[in-house]
């Protein structure tokens, strides 16, 4: 910011920034969830292949898009 730049225009800026960190918060709460379901979902005991986590990464499944 320049020194004549106003408290009103400072502000204004800081409330973009703060706008942007929830943007952030809420799309790593969403892929939080994500791997939380893909971690459930995990029998452990299947062969690679039908790995339920490895399809979605690899696939263009919702559940993969979300972790985008």
């Amino acid at each position: 910011m320049e020194e004549y730049t106003s408290c009103s225009q400072i502000r204004t800026e800081a409330q973009k920034k703060y706008q942007n960190v929830i943007e952030k918060i809420k799309d790593l709460q969403r892929i939080k969830n994500t791997l939380i379901d893909l971690i459930d979902s995990c029998a452990d005991e299947e062969p690679n292949g039908d790995c339920p986590i490895l399809k979605t990464l690899e696939g263009n499944n919702k559940k993969g898009r979300n972790l985008r």
